[in-house]
């Protein structure tokens, strides 16, 4: 467990259940807190309550409001907010050729495996981060 993560709040946005909870356990297992919902007019309702999310994992098919809708919406509020949008497709069949998710921010494709997770987040949290690293 990192000492850094006990300083970060994950926002974790997917309409399965089942995923929530993986990326749940798997983010407390290494000292995140982590808030969850299972739409994006929720997650919009939570967003800034204490404490205010430091990065938001989203997935990108959800009914309603989907996760690119959200991201949009979520860096309008805070435009710095690191933001994992995931999806069970190739990241070339969910976005149109020559799009780029704006930074700081990452694509993971489901299934994804605990490192690749806990990598990600990391990297996007890391205090010395490039822009658009």
């Amino acid at each position: 467990m990192s000492s850094a993560s006990l300083n970060h709040t994950v926002l974790v946005v997917d309409d399965q259940r089942g995923v929530r909870q993986l990326i749940r356990r798997i983010l407390e297992m290494q000292g995140y807190a982590v808030a969850d919902t299972e739409d994006g007019p929720t997650a919009l309702e939570r967003f800034g309550r204490a404490p205010e999310p430091t990065l938001a994992i989203i997935d990108i098919t959800m009914p309603g409001m989907d996760g690119v809708t959200l991201a949009d919406q979520l860096r309008r509020l805070r435009p710095a907010l690191p933001i994992i949008l995931m999806s069970g497709f190739d990241m070339d069949d969910v976005f149109e050729p020559g799009v780029t998710i704006t930074p700081p921010a990452a694509y993971l494709e489901k299934p994804f495996d605990v490192e690749r997770l806990t990598a990600m987040v990391e990297r996007l949290l890391a205090p010395d981060k490039a822009p658009g690293a």
